[in-house]
């Protein structure tokens, strides 16, 4: 079973294709269907993803994500109904919001070794 609605394999996954990613909130209330939020390239294009469960919209037990960049390239609220990361990415891309952030990458070559 693929683990899209995860926090840490979505993450992970959009890490690992070059995004930056800063887990925002997931602690939501158990009657609210939000499961979490995370920011995708801060300070550049700012997209808040948020991940929802057991929604009425879209597949049964299918995880919807909605975008929100406060309507820059994401222009209305929309749910996306998905398992697979590659949906999300082709959607991030199709909406202007590309792997190349500069801002807040961490730098590998910075650490020299003594």
């Amino acid at each position: 079973m693929n683990k899209v609605h995860t926090l840490g394999y979505f993450t992970k996954r959009l890490r690992d294709n070059g995004y930056i990613v800063w887990k925002i909130f997931h602690s939501f209330n158990m009657k609210d269907h939000r499961k979490w939020t995370v920011l995708v390239n801060p300070g550049q294009e700012s997209v808040f993803i948020t991940c929802y469960i057991n929604m009425d919209y879209g597949e049964e037990n299918l995880p919807c994500f909605t975008f929100d960049d406060g309507s820059v390239n994401y222009k209305t609220k929309t749910f996306y109904s998905t398992i697979s990361v590659e949906v999300i990415l082709e959607n991030l891309l199709r909406h202007n919001v590309k792997p190349n952030s500069k801002k807040f990458k961490k730098k590998e070559d910075s650490f020299q070794k003594r």
